[in-house]
């Protein structure tokens, strides 16, 4: 049980230390510009933060992880990027949401970038392929663009 404990704790402390630089650092003051310019996340468990090159936490998005699968949004209705990404499994990822509807490459961590116009629900949902072929389903994650 110790050493289950010890890993989760340490690993919770590092995120609550980005936190607490991150606010510490002033990070409400990241620009619409800034937002753009990263996809880069520090995660712990169900936390997860984006940091923009100067440091702050980028404002307008969305991220969301279920088992193995997360996804991310960032833009709003009339323009976003949706992430589908895979952790942990051989297969795909398929999102689908305002104007999208496309898989990403077969592959291990698989994950897929694409572009999206349109308000409403936005999700991304891993398959594990590794018993051809079909495989089960490997997390469903849903955001919302506004």
């Amino acid at each position: 049980m110790t050493q289950r404990t010890g890993p989760r704790i340490r690993r919770l402390f590092i995120v609550l230390g980005t936190i607490l630089t991150l606010i510490a650092g002033g990070a409400a003051t990241a620009s619409p510009v800034l937002a753009q310019q990263s996809t880069a996340y520090t995660c712990g468990g169900q936390v997860c933060i984006r940091v923009v090159p100067d440091g702050t936490v980028a404002p307008m998005d969305a991220h969301g992880c279920s088992v193995k699968t997360c996804v991310t949004l960032t833009g709003d209705a009339s323009k976003y990027y949706i992430t589908g990404s895979g952790r942990g499994f051989f297969g795909h990822v398929h999102v689908w949401g305002p104007g999208v509807n496309r898989y990403s490459a077969i592959d291990f961590d698989p994950s897929i970038r694409t572009l999206g116009r349109g308000a409403g629900k936005a999700c991304a949902e891993g398959w594990d392929l590794e018993h051809a072929p079909t495989g089960p389903s490997v997390g469903l994650a849903c955001k919302d663009v506004r």
